[in-house]
Formats: structure tokens, C-alpha cells, sequence
């Protein structure tokens, strides 16, 4: 039996074996020049993608899939962090054990569209606001 492909899926079909290896390089946080020198390409070809509503898309979807690998993580150690928020108030220091729990609770996950035309729809809003400012 056939899976559906997702939005997300097609987006990633549309991609270059270099652009999917730029996205990990990315995520790694290399800069677009050393991105660039490791997929053959320019720095301004890296920084062209990075503007490219599909790649965007892509990137934007494994962001997400990382953040969300990341905060399992971090809810697979809360009870561990509760357990040292005990120790710590039964001792009286409650300095770390906040810092742990604050950790857990207050992470932002990542924004932007995973789908190419909400990024192509923002993209053209952005210029039209911008052409309206210079006219100013």
C-alpha cells in the first residue's frame, strides 16, 4: 500500500542533493561560506537559498523536526529535574533546580511556515511593505 506524500515531503523532493545537504549544515551552524565551500557552491548561492521559499519550507520543517527531538528529550529528564528540585528545596538551594525546571517550561519552538506558497505570500507582503516605506 501507497503513503501519501506530505506538503513537506514534496518540498523536499524539489530540492538539490546539495541544498538537502546544505539544510544539515545549517542546522549544524555553519556559516553560508563554509556551507558553501562543502557543496560546492558560493557563498551567494547559499545566502540565494536561504530566500528560497522551498528550501525555507524544507529548512523550516527540520527545525521543527529537531525541536521536537530535543524536547522529548528534555521532558524524558524532568523527572530527574523534579527529583533534584526537591533535593535542592529540602537543602534550600532552589537557585538550580528553578533553572532546570525553567528550561523545560519555557522553550519557544521554531517559526515559519513549512509550506513554500505561505512563504512566497509573506515574502511579497514584506516587498510591498518595503516599497511603501521608500515611497515615503
Amino acid at each position: 500500500m501507497a503513503t501519501k506524500a506530505t506538503k513537506s515531503d514534496k518540498t523536499r523532493q524539489m530540492l538539490s542533493p546539495e541544498q538537502e545537504t546544505a539544510l544539515d549544515l545549517m542546522l549544524a551552524g555553519l556559516p553560508d561560506e563554509q556551507i558553501g565551500q562543502q557543496v560546492g557552491r558560493c557563498r551567494q548561492t547559499v545566502c540565494s537559498w536561504r530566500r528560497d521559499p522551498h528550501f525555507l519550507a524544507a529548512l523550516n520543517a527540520r527545525r521543527r523536526d529537531l525541536f521536537g527531538a530535543q524536547e522529548d528529550r528534555l521532558r524524558a529528564l524532568l523527572p530527574k529535574a523534579l527529583d533534584v528540585l526537591e533535593r535542592q528545596l529540602d537543602e534550600g538551594n532552589v537557585t538550580v533546580a528553578l533553572a532546570i525546571v525553567a528550561r523545560a517550561g519555557l522553550t519557544v519552538p521554531p517559526s515559519g511556515s513549512e509550506r513554500a506558497d505561505v512563504i512566497e505570500a509573506e515574502q511579497r507582503q514584506a516587498d510591498f511593505a518595503a516599497t511603501l516605506f521608500s515611497l515615503a
